[in-house]
């Protein structure tokens, strides 16, 4: 596979950008039961819809010799590139959206009462919440593989022969 190895900078820019997250209350089923026995629900944000469009994306690269052929290049893929782009940022806010719906919810637990009654809503009114509403963020995969394909001095001791967990490197010091 063909590379170039050089140095320099890149500068790109996203423009028309649009980032939409439509978010629905539903109710979801408390572990605790009431006095009389019955479940309790309890009010809860779901993301309902997202969405991104980039009108445009442009990257500018400079400081390098062959800066002009990659400038080149970059504006000849840029469909691809702005595709590339708007797939990351809906990938990236389906992965996270489960961090943010659990952050936004344990904020809300303590208002629900006044919203409810602010909106004129009863909790027999909402839909109960599915499965899939909330993304469960113990499932996200956290590994990220590190491949150095060259040899170079980063700055990092390395713990190479870990007695509890053998099949793995961990960073000492950075």
């Amino acid at each position: 596979f063909p590379h170039y190895k050089g140095c320099g900078h890149a500068d790109a820019k996203c423009l028309g950008a649009d980032i939409v997250m439509k978010f629905e209350l539903r109710k979801r089923k408390e572990d605790t039961k009431s006095s009389e026995g019955l479940s309790e629900y309890s009010p809860v944000l779901c993301l309902h819809e997202h969405s991104c469009s980039i009108s445009e994306v442009k990257v500018k690269m400079r400081g390098d010799s062959l800066s002009w052929l990659l400038n080149i290049l970059s504006s000849l893929f840029k469909g691809l590139l702005k595709d590339y782009v708007v797939a990351t940022v809906l990938e990236s806010i389906e992965n996270s959206s489960g961090t943010l719906l659990e952050t936004l919810n344990n904020v809300l637990r303590p208002h629900w009462p006044i919203i409810m009654k602010m909106a004129k809503l009863k909790i027999d009114d909402l839909k109960v919440m599915s499965s899939s509403a909330i993304v469960d963020k113990s499932k996200i995969c956290k590994d990220i593989e590190l491949v150095f394909k060259e040899s170079v001095p980063l700055g990092l001791q390395l713990l190479l022969n870990d007695k509890v967990d053998a099949n793995t490197v961990k960073i000492v010091k950075f």
